[in-house]
């Protein structure tokens, strides 16, 4: 049985002249990247598949190119919702995964050809992240963050990573965004609609700091961070 039997489903297409500085993607070809799902002895896992066309109408698929990683790590049973971005002439995933507990979180994969991935390295943190998990108890994503959608940056504008985020208790889903000014893509803060902006000259030894503490009440005491700065 194929791996994508059960279903195909979220495609991310990027035409050839996004793809054409990436030397792993054949000229002239559209790349599309899509997940599918599994009933396995150990419960539903969901693997990215990736597929090439020469026009964006017909395609050849290439196969699972990025599945659940070992039982419990924090995307154990899977990779769902993707966006990509050519980055550095690679690919770059933002993704959403599931852990075996069901708690969602996005990471971060890089590849050369849109079929070799590899999950991105991340300080402290296990492979590919996660880079943006749920919030706290009393936030509005507080039961689940995924669906990313992610848009680069104009000139000293960050990085803005848009999101699908649902709270404990309350069914139905919200969308919030988060900044990240680096372009590794590794540290996000959540900004809510009446966020001051991070100071620029500031932000790297800010951002340093959350990655070394990993402590919310050490970032927030920084006196470069605002009040209503919220990190993941």
């Amino acid at each position: 049985e194929d791996f994508d039997a059960l279903f195909v489903a979220w495609p991310r297409v990027l035409p050839p002249w996004l793809t054409k500085g990436v030397k792993g993607i054949p000229k002239n070809q559209w790349y599309m990247s899509y997940h599918t799902a599994k009933f396995e002895s150990t419960g539903l896992r969901w693997t990215a598949g990736a597929a090439f066309s020469p026009d964006g109408i017909h395609w050849k698929k290439a196969g699972p190119v990025l599945g659940p990683s070992s039982s419990g790590s924090w995307d154990s049973c899977g990779v769902g919702v993707r966006h990509l971005v050519v980055k550095e002439n690679a690919l770059t995933m933002l993704y959403e995964a599931v852990d075996d507990r069901g708690d969602h979180a996005c990471g971060l994969a890089y590849s050369e050809d849109g079929v070799v991935w590899q999950r991105q390295d991340v300080p402290g943190r296990a492979a590919g992240g996660p880079i943006l998990q749920k919030g706290e108890d009393g936030d509005w994503d507080s039961r689940v963050v995924g669906t990313p959608y992610l848009v680069p940056p104009l000139g000293d504008a960050p990085w803005r990573l848009y999101y699908v985020g649902e709270a404990k208790g309350n069914p139905g889903l919200s969308i919030g965004v988060a900044e990240c000014y680096e372009d590794d893509l590794l540290c996000w803060r959540k900004r809510g609609p009446d966020a001051a902006d991070l100071p620029s000259d500031t932000r790297e030894g800010l951002y340093k700091r959350v990655f070394e503490d990993a402590s919310k009440s050490k970032v927030a005491a920084a006196p470069s961070a605002p009040p209503s700065l919220d990190l993941p």
